[in-house]
């Protein structure tokens, strides 16, 4: 491992996590009990190192790593009690990869570093009560008015909706073409007029997922992804 990229994770980390001593359980994502607090705290003490998210370019978060630097910063890390970051991941591992490979530059500036420093949590917004594995059957619709969308349906098994800031939502904007076809990714405050979230409650009493309506629900043309 490289000396500097151990010396740079010890530094960062030494004052905000305990160390591992061979007997901490391993972490698992989304097994309940995590702290969002915690998990935005080391986010954003990270950030500027771009320790959590390496490989993303430095300007958002990363550090423009290699693979093999990835590893290294990986295996470093290991060495500490890392809070869970399952709240974050949507974020992190979906939707921040899509707008820095399809998004606009404004787009990314308003929203990905935002992901790496745990500012903004992110959930997703495909699955429906008739489109689950078949995302081709989507029938949440998106409506052109003025200089914006209205999105119209019904989302299920949404992680993170419950407490999420944003959403990566996928519509049908052209029902009169092939059902692959005609589909439109939006970036969706969670917080808009006409979005109604209702956490389904498991039988054990968590709530992993939730239900999301949409009614009317505005959004801008500048937060729609991709063509």
């Amino acid at each position: 491992m490289s000396t500097d990229l151990a010396a740079l994770v010890d530094d960062r980390l030494s004052g905000l996590l305990p160390r591992r001593d061979g007997n901490e359980r391993a972490t698992t994502l989304g097994a309940g009990g995590y702290d969002i607090e915690a998990g935005r705290a080391y986010l954003a003490a990270t950030v500027e190192d771009g320790l959590a998210l390496p490989t993303w370019p430095q300007q958002y978060g990363g550090r423009d790593a290699t693979r093999s630097e990835a590893a290294e910063i990986a295996s470093a890390t290991k060495q500490y009690v890392v809070p869970d970051l399952y709240p974050f991941r949507v974020g992190t591992n979906m939707a921040g990869p899509v707008l820095l490979e399809h998004g606009t530059i404004a787009q990314r500036d308003r929203w990905v570093r935002n992901m790496a420093s745990g500012a903004e949590i992110w959930c997703q917004m495909f699955s429906e009560p008739d489109a689950g594995s078949d995302l081709a059957n989507v029938s949440t619709t998106a409506v052109r008015d003025g200089d914006g969308w209205r999105l119209n349906g019904q989302k299920v098994w949404t992680s993170r909706g419950e407490y999420a800031d944003w959403g990566i939502c996928l519509t049908r904007t052209n029902p009169d073409v092939p059902k692959h076809n005609g589909l439109t990714m939006f970036a969706l405050d969670m917080r808009s007029p006409g979005v109604l979230v209702r956490p389904l409650v498991q039988m054990n009493g968590d709530s992993h997922f939730s239900e999301v309506f949409l009614d009317d629900a505005f959004v801008p043309d500048e937060q729609r992804i991709g063509e």
